[in-house]
């Protein structure tokens, strides 16, 4: 496989990932296993008003075991940037992990786990949810992480040529 050169602009709100990304085989194959585990997750896809909050946190720290294994796997060869941009696709996946995910996870996990261990034994799950004060400012955060791993997965998708609708593409095709 010729390398393939893939934009990226990734805005972490308090950084920015932005340059050309040269995409040689060992990234490409590990960029569509990111791009499954992003793709296929409550946490990227959305919780809506209704979903869990706490599923979507889930999620999101599942992610850390995913993206090391699949790094580990595929070794050194996809953190070694092939253009002056210094990019490569471990890099890029470490950065999004560890400035955007465990920034949101060390804030809500634990304000999170303060709030139901407030619910009362055998209570709704779903109403006691519900029923925090935080639950709008967690939703709107997570919404920017979302928007965050959207960007990524479009930028994997694009490295591995695969056909991709984000999130918003698809609730505009559902009315």
């Amino acid at each position: 496989m010729a390398m393939k050169e893939v934009g990226v602009s990734i805005n972490l709100g308090f950084v920015k990932i932005e340059g050309k990304w040269d995409v040689n085989e060992a990234q490409r194959d590990a960029a569509w296993e990111l791009f499954v585990e992003l793709a296929t997750r409550v946490s990227f896809t959305g919780v809506g008003s209704d979903g869990l909050i706490r599923e979507a946190l889930t999620s999101l720290n599942s992610l850390f075991p995913s993206f090391r294994d699949i790094l580990r796997r595929h070794g050194p060869a996809v953190a070694q940037p092939t253009v002056a941009s210094g990019l490569s696709v471990g890099g890029i996946a470490i950065t999004i992990q560890n400035l955007g995910v465990r920034r949101y996870l060390s804030k809500w996990h634990p304000l999170l786990d303060e709030w139901e261990s407030q619910r009362t034994k055998g209570g709704s799950i779903v109403r006691h949810e519900s029923e925090w004060a935080l639950a709008a400012t967690a939703r709107a955060e997570l919404d920017i992480v979302s928007q965050n791993l959207t960007q990524f997965t479009t930028v994997l998708a694009d490295a591995c040529d695969a056909t991709y609708l984000p999130p918003i593409v698809v609730a505009e095709i559902n009315g």
